[in-house]
């Protein structure tokens, strides 16, 4: 509530796993139950989508980002170690006919799955839902190196070999670059986090699950709002 009399419109819940917390969908009503906020995103990796996506967008929720790195039963196996790639299709199908705005997030990888590139494009063609793609970014412990990044333009370079994608026009704080084709149903973005960074125009903060707050994804915290609380703060302490 600080936060959006602040000035913050939008929120988003991450994780982890959001729908993994206990009472989560309360969660979501309190949120968007909050005077001037305009937007309340939720990012989730689909498989218990297809059980809330009803409910969360009847309190309050306005869309979902879902993480989904393959199509393919097999490697969805291999890449998250449980089956499931079933529940999350479903549960892209219930959030779009629930009204929730609904974007499929894809780390491109080589090797890995920079074989279906076409395949989640045709997603964004048949569908009304964003297809992103996402530059592999380095996280602590994720192994980063520059030779796995595939850029956002070898990307697109590839897809407009068969479709003669067009851009969108978005708002200033977009991290996603849209393109789409005339007669398409959605779209396909592109975050360019590695090649083209967006760190100018970033107005994005950060509240972890413990407390902290973080002006920026890659820097430590900054500051314990938790602490603060629980040793009497006031509002305008914090």
């Amino acid at each position: 509530s600080l936060f959006v009399r602040m000035g913050v419109r939008k929120v988003r819940l991450t994780g982890g796993e959001p729908t993994v917390r206990h009472g989560f969908e309360t969660l979501v009503g309190s949120l968007a139950g909050l005077p001037d906020l305009t937007s309340l995103f939720m990012t989730t990796n689909g498989l218990r989508l297809a059980e809330f996506a009803s409910q969360l967008k009847d309190s309050g929720l306005k869309g979902v980002n879902i993480s989904l790195d393959t199509l393919k039963e097999d490697r969805f196996e291999q890449i998250t170690r449980r089956p499931g790639l079933d529940k999350v299709r479903k549960g892209i199908e219930a959030a779009m006919l629930s009204g929730l705005e609904t974007k499929i997030n894809v780390v491109v990888l080589p090797g890995q799955n920079d074989d279906e590139v076409l395949d989640f494009v045709a997603l964004a063609r048949d569908l009304p839902l964003e297809v992103r793609f996402i530059e592999f970014m380095p996280f602590l412990q994720n192994k980063w190196s520059r030779g796995q990044v595939i850029t956002s333009r070898q990307i697109r370079d590839l897809i407009m070999l068969q479709h003669p994608l067009q851009p969108l026009t978005g708002s200033q704080d977009d991290v996603s670059r849209r393109w789409a084709c005339p007669g398409w149903k959605g779209s396909v973005g592109f975050i360019s986090s590695v090649t083209e960074s967006f760190c100018e125009g970033c107005s994005r903060v950060r509240l972890t699950a413990d407390g902290q707050f973080k002006t920026c994804l890659f820097l430590p915290s900054c500051l314990d709002l938790k602490a603060l609380l629980r040793t009497g703060a006031t509002d305008d302490d914090l």
